[in-house]
């Protein structure tokens, strides 16, 4: 019975001591955990300070990359701007040279023929546009283009068929230029006489109508196509004799009797009038 109470008590006390060391273990071990957790949160936060740090650093990298950047975009603005306006110089600087040696073509040759012979009407039209703001001040400038506008618009009208008032017209202006020249007077004389010579001119192409109109000769052999040839070519010859034509005179005449000419001695019979159509 003793034996047996102190077996109880030995127990009780083994176990009141066990559960005493498990206390103190359990303890020991959320210390350590306590100690684990607060040293773990101290790596996070120094890490996570580390990386705002950086992030910070990273962020004042690229406002200064971004800052730089703005300035040399505005650097190479300003340099576009400025290489702009310095080829506009340039450009704007060769044009007024460019021009000023035109308007000096005109004004420092007082040949008026020599100007008449080195343009024609549509190279003084395109200088007349390339010069259009000095046209507005310089008065002599402006009467040389005026004075040689007027010749060659006259002599155009000896290209196309007679026009009794165009040529009227054309002679009063001619005689206002006051500029020395052989040309002016020339022009001036051929249109006065090209109403009489385009006259004759018709009367030149009756007779060769009448002279078709006495028969076809096509297949009666050359020779006697050539008599008709002939006929034709001695009208022709005769009118050019009378009137003094020349083919500087009166251009559009000579281009319709040279055609005449040509069409006739291939096919003496041909029909002229389409000749004389395509040419109005």
């Amino acid at each position: 019975m003793k034996t047996s109470s102190l077996t109880i008590v030995l127990f009780f006390l083994f176990t009141v001591c066990s559960f005493a060391q498990d206390d103190n273990d359990l303890k020991e071990l959320q210390d350590f955990r306590k100690e684990k957790i607060k040293s773990q949160k101290k790596e996070i936060k120094d890490l996570n300070d580390k990386l705002t740090l950086k992030e910070d650093e990273h962020d004042s990298i690229i406002k200064i990359k971004q800052t730089q950047i703005k300035n040399l975009r505005s650097d190479l603005q300003k340099k576009i701007i400025e290489n702009r306006g310095k080829v506009q110089e340039a450009k704007t600087r060769a044009t007024d040279q460019f021009l000023d040696k035109i308007s000096r073509t005109y004004l420092s040759n007082n040949n008026f023929d020599d100007l008449i012979n080195s343009s024609n009407i549509q190279t003084l039209q395109r200088d007349m546009d390339l010069l259009s703001n000095k046209l507005l001040t310089n008065k002599m400038l402006k009467q040389k283009f005026d004075d040689l506008k007027v010749y060659f618009t006259s002599i155009a009208l000896l290209d196309i068929p007679f026009n009794e008032i165009k040529v009227k017209t054309a002679r009063q202006k001619l005689s206002l230029i006051k500029q020395q020249s052989k040309l002016i007077p020339e022009l001036n004389e051929n249109l006065e006489y090209y109403q009489d010579t385009y006259q004759g001119f018709t009367d030149c192409i009756d007779a060769i109508k009448s002279i078709d109109l006495k028969g076809m000769v096509n297949g009666k052999g050359r020779p006697i196509e050539m008599i008709k040839y002939n006929n034709i070519v001695a009208k022709i010859s005769s009118y050019i004799k009378s009137f003094g034509l020349t083919y500087s005179n009166y251009p559009y005449i000579s281009e319709i009797l040279f055609k005449i000419i040509d069409k006739k001695y291939r096919n003496v019979d041909a029909n002229i009038q389409t000749l004389l159509n395509s040419q109005r």
